[in-house]
């Protein structure tokens, strides 16, 4: 049992025996209630789980069999079926598997035996470990934010739970336990799939303020998204609508600051920090067309916005640094 894993000194094992990816339309299955274990790495106190000292000697398929991931706790008397219904990232080597079930809830599957399996051509990834990294983040974050902002800024939360998927091997069947969340379909578009020139500026503007305000809430509900980008903003309803709805989704590299930190913004702040603060002279990832491409035309397009909005606090709040939460 290791902590770090070692550079492979030999050709990667070849994963020919590796199954078919199980996640497709028409397939059911039960799941059961499951509490994550607490998020780990930094900025979270709690270390690394470990890894066999062969891993790197194993095949995919022959780690995700001889090693299960963490434990959490599950409940065998809450369970629920569905059935999946559309497939919306469903491949091998791209991490996460996300479905539709029943029409009407998205779950997002955390399947070891399907993410990528080398970093390199010399590292295995631990895909174990990155698979608990990714589902014990994404739960603690959807259950931080429990309550108002669900079904407006982001998904409505229906809980993590486990389910055991067979995998059949030379010695027969073999049952591996999965984990997953679910959570409700937003019928929409994602921003990066949008293009900021089929809009006049101020539907882009509103779009844009939109994203950004709901940054704002969850951020000062205490998580940190940590990967704010038109690749994990949808929006749905009519989008060129002041009442369009815009959600932020994918937590998975997320932070949650009481659990990381201590307190978090509300605990000390009765409004959140002005955006103008926080996103001042900066914007990755809304380049190209959603924001003025100048430093300067981005700062003014900021305090038009939202100079003496009520909504949050004055900018040049005593106590604030110069990245406010």
């Amino acid at each position: 049992m290791s902590s770090k894993i070692p550079p492979l000194r030999f050709s990667p094992a070849p994963d020919l025996d590796k199954p078919r990816i199980p996640y497709t339309v028409g397939q059911t299955f039960t799941v059961r209630r499951h509490i994550p274990p607490p998020p780990f790495l930094q900025p979270y106190p709690n270390r690394r789980p470990p890894f066999p000292d062969n891993l790197q000697k194993l095949t995919q398929l022959e780690y995700c069999l001889s090693w299960h991931p963490l434990k959490g706790l599950t409940s065998d008397d809450a369970t629920f079926s569905f059935t999946i219904t559309k497939e919306l990232r469903v491949c091998d080597g791209c991490g996460a598997q996300i479905i539709i079930a029943n029409n009407d809830l998205v779950a997002k599957i955390y399947d070891p035996l399907f993410y990528p399996a080398y970093k390199n051509s010399s590292t295995r990834n631990d895909v174990i470990m990155k698979a608990d990294y990714d589902y014990s983040r994404e739960a603690a974050a959807y259950n931080e934010l429990r309550g108002p902002l669900e079904g407006t800024i982001i998904p409505r939360y229906h809980g993590s739970w486990t389910c055991d998927v067979t995998v059949d091997t030379p010695s027969g069947p073999v049952k591996r336990p999965v984990r997953l969340i679910l959570m409700e379909f937003i019928n929409g578009v994602c921003m990066e799939d949008l293009d900021p020139n089929d809009f006049t500026e101020e539907e882009r503007s509103n779009i844009m303020v939109k994203a950004i305000a709901a940054e704002s809430a969850i951020a000062f509900r205490g998580v940190r998204h940590k990967d704010f980008a038109p690749r994990n903003v949808l929006c749905s309803g009519n989008l060129k609508s002041t009442d369009l709805r815009v959600a932020i989704v994918d937590f998975n590299v997320s932070v949650v600051s009481r659990l990381a930190y201590g307190p978090t913004p509300s605990d000390s702040h009765q409004l959140p920090a002005s955006p103008i603060r926080r996103w001042r002279d900066q914007m990755p990832g809304f380049e190209g067309g959603w924001l003025p491409l100048t430093r300067e035309k981005l700062n003014e397009w900021l305090w038009k916005h939202w100079a003496g909005s009520p909504l949050y606090r004055p900018v040049g709040y005593a106590g604030e640094d110069a990245k406010a939460d």
